[in-house]
């Protein structure tokens, strides 16, 4: 995840990203991706699943634990947990947003953990949700400085066949909520619509083909962090064998379903406030 960027501002600023995930891995992007509450910490909770439950090793990791009047999680929520090794380089620094680390960005520490595990667990169930807060938490512009960062990374990915058996999702929590800019007509519609960039292995393509025809047609209807969860639920029961798994109170249609075109806000359980389908010109 990379904070507070939406979809318009990837286009902007995460040229050679975007590149390389919609031309050469062939990735989905969701053109009416919209967020379902203000920050980051409610968008996200709308992801959490129960991977651990069934066996899946599991990896929570960001550049920073700042949370505005949240003091973080009490217990290790995750089988490996970043926090120790963020707390510790952060010790020291006088802005919770310092970016740089003994000659490296926050963002660089980030990728390079989540590569590491990926090599590592390559032949074992896992899921992983790292996040990049520190660049882009208050800036639109310094998305750019982790363009050619996060291009490499996912080459590395692929060039190691690392994703041969992977399901990647690229997202915006939101767009930028700070600056000048959010208090205009873009400012306010980009904070609503954030990035989904969503990568399937080519073997899913063959093996699963209507449920991927269902996630191209629904990149072009309103689906929301809702819809992702239910998707990453889908992922682990794709041959409906009755896991009792339970969508996140059944706000959310997997992506590999078909979702109604037609499908309101209301629908999508997206408060009004929030809604991108109210904003007119």
């Amino acid at each position: 995840m990379i904070e507070s960027t939406s979809r318009i501002n990837s286009v902007r600023y995460l040229r050679k990203t975007r590149k390389y995930l919609l031309e050469t891995l062939d990735a989905t992007e969701l053109l009416g991706y919209n967020k379902v509450a203000l920050n980051t910490r409610p968008n996200t909770a709308a992801l959490l699943t129960e991977f651990s439950k069934l066996g899946y090793t599991t990896h929570y990791g960001q550049d920073t634990f700042y949370s505005v009047g949240k003091p973080g999680f009490k217990f290790q929520p995750t089988d490996y947990y970043d926090q120790p090794f963020h707390d510790a380089y952060q010790q020291g620094t006088k802005h919770i947003f310092h970016f740089c680390f003994n000659g490296k960005s926050s963002s660089e520490y980030v990728n390079e953990r989540m590569f590491n595990l990926v090599s590592n667990l390559k032949d074992n169930p896992f899921f992983s949700l790292s996040m990049h807060i520190r660049m882009t938490h208050d800036s639109l512009t310094r998305a750019v400085t982790i363009d050619q960062l996060i291009s490499k990374t996912l080459q590395s990915l692929h060039k190691n066949s690392l994703l041969n058996n992977t399901f990647l999702a690229l997202f915006g929590d939101h767009g930028i909520r700070s600056g000048k800019v959010r208090p205009t007509f873009i400012g306010q519609l980009e904070e609503r619509l954030p990035m989904m960039l969503m990568y399937v292995p080519p073997w899913f393509k063959t093996k699963y083909c209507s449920y991927f025809k269902n996630l191209r047609t629904n990149a072009g209807i309103l689906t929301t962090h809702f819809d992702t969860h239910s998707t990453l639920l889908h992922l682990l029961d794709l041959d409906n064998n009755n896991l009792g798994i339970k969508t996140y109170r059944e706000k959310g249609i997997s992506l590999f379903k078909k979702i109604p075109r037609n499908r309101s806000c209301q629908d999508a359980h997206i408060p009004s406030k929030w809604c991108a389908c109210n904003f007119r010109l």
